[in-house]
């Protein structure tokens, strides 16, 4: 039997699948969960020597916010203003027949589907017309042989 020609190609491609894999994991990258776990170690080796509870506490507070993920550089952006992306626009009824009601009634508020394709999506569907077949009916089956 004869062997493949080994392509070399391919092995220079999968060597640099395997560099580029490597490349991305930091070996020596802080995470926020190894900070988390050696301050927590540290902590609880201090409060085993006899170390003040409060301020164990308060360090381990204050490496736990140092090393926390920032927040967002800018402020969220909605795509509806009307809505906030939730779908629903909120009103205010001071008791009139704003909300729709006909009768006298309490101060409220309420919501309406908004325009947005959020708003869209909560808007009720109208219901399908059943084709001509359906609306005659069902016919039922015989129960028995015979008759």
């Amino acid at each position: 039997m004869s062997m493949p020609f080994p392509d070399p190609l391919g092995r220079e491609h999968a060597a640099l699948r395997i560099a580029a894999a490597r490349a991305r994991q930091d070996a020596t990258a802080d995470t926020l969960g190894v900070v988390i776990m050696r301050a927590v170690a540290e902590a609880q080796s201090m409060k085993s020597a006899g170390g003040d509870s409060a301020a164990i506490a308060a360090g381990l507070e204050q490496v736990v916010r140092e090393r926390w993920p920032k927040g967002r550089e800018e402020d969220w952006k909605y795509l509806c203003r009307d809505c906030d992306d939730y779908g629903w626009q909120v009103h205010s009824c001071p008791g009139d027949a704003t909300c729709g009601r006909d009768r006298k009634h309490a101060e409220h508020e309420y919501v309406t589907p908004c325009w947005c394709p959020k708003g869209i999506a909560v808007m009720p569907k109208p219901k399908q017309d059943k084709d001509e077949l359906e609306k005659v009916g069902k016919v039922t089956k015989p129960t028995r042989w015979g008759r």
